[in-house]
């Protein structure tokens, strides 16, 4: 009887041994923030935990907190599971996922298409991309559940992938990528997304509204992308198609292209859009044409250790008012930096001209940070002035690698109008992360006060 006890704790802590060195990667994560008001008096608290769990070709993500501003309230759940696996007879890799996805790539082109030329620094543009289906973060916003499927199979001298996803709410879509290498090309690829959305306009925002309503229902949408880098060269083209709920199909284009050299590069950009246009998600976008020009130098023994960008941008837009008035903006951007392993500051401004107010802004920022040894710092000072407001603010970053990476942040944002100070705001947060075997905790807190309001 010994014997046989002794034998079978054995085998099984032998076998418990092996299965520990198979155990999964566990990342949790718990948060707290807090809203007050000094006009309101009152404190909102938004509380948000997860938990996230890899193992070999598994993963899977659970999150559940507070209600979001896409919820009708109650506890907010986010969740999803995935699964990748080879047949190698095939050559052929697949993954599947299911739960509140989170979709980027193509789907976000097709919702919002328009250019964000945003900053003057630019990269040469990337591939085209197809569906990109991820797991919800535990924080996530709220999204139905939904499912995608995901193929690649190398074809020749690259790569073919095929996309597809539905959810609950009847969408789907599905998209096909090729990449590959020539001769004359250092990469080459192009891709097809197509599917069909539900979307409506079903109540006005007011009794004289000019924009015509329309019933819930399925909308076709498609989209052709084409990329590719030859030399200095590189360029990526896109247009789209969507089914008009009033009948028709409306239409946008856009480029972006880019010359790079050894110390210098200039990048361009294109956008142009039906007026009438409605894209997958139901919106109008208020952007009919821009175009954007931004030459850059790049000088150092290591690229990019200093880079100074101008941007010149010309935009015009329709007003989201009922009148639907169109109006011109015009933008002038500079950037400059300058990096080293330990430190690295950056200067932005701004010069803004909105036609429809006939208001210019004018912004800037200073941003400084260095690394000694486990501790990082980092001052951010921003500041903005319209035709009678100007706001300030102020924000300070501390980090500690070891042995928890503690990062705390502070910021005070000030608005003031002729001289009187007309809203005083702070936010603070403290965030800590520290790991114990294959067990990863995250924890932070924060807190966001106005201090006054006129």
């Amino acid at each position: 009887m010994r014997k046989i006890i002794f034998i079978s704790l054995y085998f099984l802590l032998t076998g418990f041994q092996a299965f520990a060195v198979e155990w999964p990667e566990i990342e949790t994560y718990a948060s707290i923030s807090a809203s007050t008001s000094r006009d309101k008096g009152n404190v909102a608290l938004k509380k948000d935990a997860g938990i996230e769990i890899d193992w070999k070709d598994f993963s899977a993500s659970f999150g559940i907190g507070d209600s979001d501003s896409s919820s009708t309230g109650g506890p907010v759940f986010r969740y999803g599971v995935e699964y990748s696996f080879v047949i190698p007879k095939l050559n052929l890799d697949c993954g599947i996922k299911a739960g509140t996805l989170k979709f980027s790539g193509a789907l976000a082109k097709l919702s919002s298409p328009s250019l964000s030329a945003g900053t003057a620094f630019h990269s040469s543009p990337g591939s085209t991309g197809a569906i990109s289906a991820n797991l919800p973060s535990y924080n996530s916003a709220v999204s139905p559940l939904a499912a995608a499927l995901d193929f690649g199979l190398k074809l020749g001298p690259g790569k073919i992938q095929a996309q597809g996803m539905a959810n609950m709410e009847k969408e789907w879509a599905s998209s096909l990528c090729y990449q590959f290498n020539t001769s004359w090309a250092k990469s080459f690829s192009v891709s097809l997304t197509a599917g069909s959305f539900f979307h409506s306009r079903e109540a006005g925002t007011s009794w004289f509204s000019q924009r015509a309503l329309y019933p819930r229902d399925d909308y076709f949408a498609a989209m052709a992308e084409i990329a590719f880098k030859s030399g200095a060269f590189g360029t990526s083209t896109s247009s789209a198609l969507y089914e008009d709920p009033f009948g028709g199909i409306r239409l946008w284009f856009k480029t972006l292209n880019s010359l790079d050299f050894k110390n210098w590069s200039l990048h361009t950009g294109l956008f142009l859009c039906d007026s009438e246009l409605i894209t997958t998600s139901g919106s109008r976008p208020c952007v009919r044409t821009q175009f954007f020009i931004n030459p850059e130098l790049c000088l150092g023994p290591v690229k990019k250790r200093f880079r100074a960008g101008l941007l010149f941008y010309d935009g015009m837009k329709i007003s989201s008012d009922p009148l639907r008035i169109p109006y011109s903006i015009y933008t002038i951007r500079g950037d400059l930096s300058y990096s080293t392993p330990g430190f690295s500051v950056k200067a932005s401004g701004y010069w803004t001209l909105d036609q429809l107010d006939d208001e210019a802004k004018i912004w800037g920022s200073l941003n400084l940070s260095y690394k000694i040894g486990i501790l990082g710092a980092g001052t951010t000072l921003t500041a903005q002035f319209d035709d009678s407001d100007g706001t300030f603010s102020l924000a300070q970053k501390l980090t500690l690698a070891n042995p928890f990476r503690l990062s705390a942040r502070g910021k005070i944002t000030l608005t003031e109008n002729t001289g009187t100070i007309k809203n005083l705001k702070a936010e603070a947060s403290l965030n800590s992360s520290f790991s114990i075997k294959n067990v990863c905790v995250n924890l932070s807190a924060g807190i966001n006060s106005v201090l006054l309001k006129k």
